[in-house]
């Protein structure tokens, strides 16, 4: 891929005020793990999952909410509905599709700055699976981290002994951390009752 089209995916998902189609595009990022550099890859999933996350809980007085049929019709979203779910901690995606069962999709109208919504003043709380999706991200950007640090430190050892005693000092310290999240999140999984 060409540095344009990183800008054609960012641009993609600034533009999209579609819910499917941001979760179609956060599905072709993914695809595209290991054949673009993780920077890009890192960028482009946090815009992504930032815009997802407006879709889910947006600030419903700010936002211009539109419920799309499978038979083509469409349907304002009342704020009441939209304050509703997100008072019940409910993603508004999840509210929308078990309520209006034929619904299709919805939009948010992005013409304009849209907030997040929060309660009292304090971030919803996140589910278990918002949390687990957050522990596989930084599980996978972990383990990437130590391939390229393992590589650097097969060049570096034969050139320059001196960094790469550094870079293995970092490798094991990344090693460390990984092993602290599956503890982490072993110990977060629930046990059987």
């Amino acid at each position: 891929m060409e540095s344009e089209d990183y800008g054609d995916l960012r641009n993609k998902i600034n533009s999209t005020n579609r819910y499917k189609r941001l979760i179609e595009l956060r599905e072709e990022i993914s695809k595209l793990k290991g054949k673009l550099p993780f920077s890009v890859i890192s960028e482009l999933t946090g815009r992504i999952e930032e815009r997802i996350q407006t879709f889910e809980c947006p600030v419903c007085s700010d936002a211009s909410i539109k419920i799309i049929f499978i038979n083509g019709s469409i349907k304002d979203l009342e704020e009441w509905e939209c304050k509703y779910a997100l008072e019940r901690e409910m993603k508004l995606s999840d509210y929308i599709f078990s309520k209006y069962y034929t619904a299709r999709d919805f939009l948010i109208d992005m013409s304009k700055p849209l907030g997040i919504y929060a309660k009292d003043g304090q971030p919803v709380p996140s589910s278990p699976q918002k949390e687990k999706a957050s522990v596989e991200v930084l599980q996978t950007r972990v383990e990437h981290l130590i391939k390229v640090v393992d590589h650097m430190n097969k060049v570096y050892a034969e050139k320059i002994p001196k960094i790469a005693n550094d870079i293995s000092e970092i490798n094991g310290k990344l090693e460390l951390l990984y092993k602290k999240i599956m503890e982490s999140e072993s110990r977060a999984q629930p046990k059987p009752s």
